[in-house]
């Protein structure tokens, strides 16, 4: 059978049941409850800890013996006590297998070298924005992607318009030309990217996306050792429509590549797309985030080919101090220049 403790909301400490004012007292902070108070604090308690319990897991470290608490989504990790790989095997099984992967070519060290790089072109960060115990929080890790490649129809009839000016003296010339034209054929759009989690910030992760699929291998566990990763969340039928709208935009797009008029007026315009193959994959990021006056930024690198994207904080001291300088200088040089007049 199993006990409970009520524990005060106010300092954590054991609560015990006051008969003079038929309150539950805490005799450490002082602080004073009604029975319902305390009825309402258990049983938030425990609708959190339920939760919490559904959306982790312990897994035991092979290395110091340590318990290793994840959430559901993250397949692989560090042990935090003797910092070893870990790897959640059971995240990586039946439908979350990956099929590929790009390994990381970026190590850790070059990535905290880029961003340095990176931060000494602005000189308006805080000071310290770039120190080693800022960059110790880098962490690589591998973003869930869905990889298409896909079908389409065409059958397309209609006429395209050029028009083209000319000037002769004082006078300006239009002149309208007008072609028919007619397509039927297959279409082939491969390696369609979209990303698989809503855990990331999908608008940062899609500016240093641009990994080469010619790069991908075939996944195994041992590319994860050392990063943490991610499984999908997003399943195939939640970025199907985002699919389909690049389907779309890539066929039109080859579509106005093949007939390249000013505009277009169509008779038939029938397309119809198919995704002929799915594949999961894993892309390599190095992220780094970083608090300033109560707003993250985000800065996110390529493992792969190194192409970064991030934020950057203003120190308005800095620029106080940058505009003082600057007016200190202009005031010293007109001074000067006052001397030489008179």
């Amino acid at each position: 059978m199993s006990s409970a403790i009520h524990k005060c909301p106010s300092c954590g400490a054991n609560l015990t049941f006051d008969a003079a004012s038929a309150n539950v007292a805490c005799a450490y902070c002082g602080s004073e409850f009604s029975v319902a108070e305390v009825e309402s604090f258990h049983a938030k308690a425990e609708r959190e800890e339920k939760q919490y319990q559904a959306d982790t897991h312990g897994y035991h470290c092979d290395n110091c013996g340590a318990e290793v608490v994840t959430d559901n989504e993250t397949s692989s990790g560090f042990c935090y006590y003797c910092h070893s790989p870990v790897i959640f095997s059971d995240k990586l099984s039946g439908e979350f297998i990956p099929d590929y992967v790009i390994p990381f070519k970026i190590s850790k060290e070059q990535a905290q070298q880029k961003f340095k790089d990176w931060v000494k072109k602005f000189k308006l960060v805080p000071k310290g924005f770039a120190s080693s115990e800022h960059l110790a929080k880098m962490t690589g890790i591998y973003v869930p992607y869905w990889l298409v490649d896909a079908h389409a129809t065409v059958d397309i009839k209609g006429s395209g318009q050029v028009v083209s000016k000319r000037r002769s003296g004082n006078k300006e010339y239009t002149t309208y030309k007008e072609y028919s034209f007619e397509r039927k054929g297959d279409m082939f759009v491969n390696h369609i990217k979209t990303i698989a989690s809503d855990k990331v910030d999908q608008s940062l992760i899609n500016s240093v996306e641009s990994n080469t699929i010619d790069k991908l291998v075939p996944f195994s566990t041992a590319y994860l050792s050392g990063y943490f990763s991610q499984r999908y969340t997003l399943s195939r039928d939640d970025v199907k429509p985002i699919k389909d709208s690049k389907i779309a935009e890539y066929v039109d797009a080859l579509i106005r590549r093949e007939v390249d008029y000013q505009s277009i007026q169509y008779e038939r315009n029938v397309r119809n797309y198919k995704i002929s193959n799915w594949s999961y994959i894993l892309l390599p990021m190095w992220i780094l985030t970083y608090q300033f006056e109560d707003k993250t930024y985000v800065y996110a690198l390529n493992g792969e080919n190194g192409e970064s994207f991030g934020q950057l904080p203003i120190s308005y001291a800095s620029l106080i101090k940058r505009g003082l300088m600057i007016l200190a200088g202009t005031a010293a040089a007109l001074l000067l220049g006052g001397a030489f007049i008179w």
